[in-house]
């Protein structure tokens, strides 16, 4: 009897079939972690594997891992509710399902590898934080795992796509959710200001530029130079500056003293003026790149915005086909969205790697 999952499309096809179980039983998938999303994440992962030469086994094992990688998903960003843990779990007894049922055979390293790779989703590999080893292969399967969803999962926060994604989830499901870590900000109308505040944390310590080998800076510099145009515009529109921003994170306080740096477990400069320092160097952002930002630009990202988090509850891809952009610039940013809804935009990228 043939299993049911023997191919990276197999999985596709299975992971789409999950959700909508999951929605027939009432469970609400946010937009930004749909199927779309995660059928993107396994192209994502299918490219770096292809580009590291990984095995076709651990090419469907990355695929998997995409697929079960937001499996449990809360609207806050806060670290003590731990979602990867828990998508890690879920991921792990899903696929222990499987193979009982014949559908898709794993061992037990192959199931505790992918676990390893959710589990981890979030956090950068050790060996891409350090210089010296930053062009390292990973050679066992929790690494392999691990690195492809890492960086598949990263592409989806670059480019024009994260636009509408930061605007819809951040702005949408954080802040009007009641559920959401940001929900206590909505009365001040602060949508602009929690993206800019977003972006500005993944760009100089989540997930900068810096971090990627020179294999992939091809594929990841043309995203992070939309994604900076996009910063400009929304720290213009929200009256931020580096300098500002780095004042804002550390003097905003929770109940308990903590700022929102030391809330979110990100470790950084402690004073004005080294963390400012050290976020104009991570994120190649400053003042002169700020405030020069057109005016339509910071126009076209302020109804951006407003759209995207006014329909966070709707499918993002339809979302995205329905959006009037508004100006020169937005309207680029919708052109780029739709080339990578298309799936054009992998294909592009493995021409220009020399993958086709």
């Amino acid at each position: 009897m043939r299993e049911a999952i023997q191919t990276p499309a197999d999985v596709d096809q299975v992971g789409a079939q999950l959700l909508t179980i999951r929605r027939i039983q009432g469970e609400i998938i946010p937009s930004a972690h749909d199927e779309n999303h995660l059928r993107r994440v396994s192209l994502g992962t299918q490219l770096v594997c292809d580009l590291y030469g990984f095995t076709p086994r651990e090419k469907l094992l990355a695929s998997t891992a995409a697929w079960f990688h937001a499996r449990v998903r809360n609207p806050t960003e806060d670290p003590r509710v731990d979602d990867n843990a828990a998508s890690a779990y879920e991921a792990q007894r899903t696929l222990e399902d499987l193979s009982n049922q014949a559908a898709f055979t794993t061992l037990r390293e192959e199931r505790d590898a992918v676990a390893f790779a959710v589990a981890r989703q979030t956090t950068i590999p050790h060996w891409l934080q350090n210089p010296t080893t930053r062009e390292y292969e990973p050679l066992s399967l929790d690494g392999k795992l691990w690195f492809a969803l890492f960086v598949a999962d990263k592409v989806e926060e670059n480019g024009p796509w994260v636009i509408a994604r930061r605007s819809s989830f951040v702005a949408g499901n954080r802040l009007q959710s009641p559920e959401g870590d940001l929900y206590h900000r909505l009365n001040l109308g602060e949508k602009a200001a929690a993206v800019a505040e977003e972006t500005m944390l993944r760009l100089a310590f989540l997930n900068p530029q810096y971090i990627y080998p020179q294999r992939l800076q091809p594929m990841v510099e043309p995203l992070y130079k939309v994604q900076r145009e996009f910063a400009n515009a929304v720290c213009r529109a929200s009256g931020y500056s580096v300098r500002t921003m780095a004042r804002y994170l550390l003097e905003t306080k929770d109940n308990d003293g903590n700022n929102i740096l030391q809330q979110r477990n990100i470790a950084a400069p402690d004073t004005e003026d080294a963390l400012w320092d050290y976020m104009e160097k991570a994120t190649g952002m400053d003042y002169d790149t700020i405030y020069p930002a057109s005016s339509e630009a910071a126009i076209g990202v302020i109804f951006a915005i407003e759209h995207f988090a006014d329909r966070y509850t709707d499918d993002l891809d339809t979302t995205i086909l329905e959006w009037e952009p508004v100006g020169d610039t937005a309207e680029r940013w919708k052109d780029g969205m739709l080339d990578y809804m298309s799936g054009a935009w992998f294909n592009t990228v493995r021409r220009e790697l020399g993958l086709v």
